[in-house]
């Protein structure tokens, strides 16, 4: 979960290192299609728990948290508020 968040922020953030190596964003010019590969960091992540956990008392509630911190980071209002920070600098570039 970390990764996929880490790859996700440095995105956003334009941040040029983590950990003094250049952000994976960066590599070969990958840009934003980096947020593709966080997206399957966040898939292999759904795999991983089921492989591993399903069938086990601890599956059901697993599943919930890690779905529940991916509902807190990408929420409606959470949507809406970057919605109108692009439109902003969008704005901002036309003049």
């Amino acid at each position: 979960m970390q990764a996929f968040l880490l790859v996700i922020d440095d995105i956003q953030d334009r941040s040029l290192l983590r950990r003094g190596q250049p952000c994976w964003y960066r590599y070969n010019d990958l840009g934003l299609a980096a947020i593709n590969d966080s997206l399957l960091l966040e898939c292999a992540l759904f795999y991983l728990i089921k492989k591993y956990f399903k069938g086990k008392d601890c599956y059901v509630n697993l599943l919930d948290t890690f779905h529940d911190v991916s509902k807190d980071i990408f929420s409606f209002p959470k949507y809406i508020h970057i919605y109108i920070y692009i439109l902003n600098n969008f704005f901002l570039l036309l003049n």
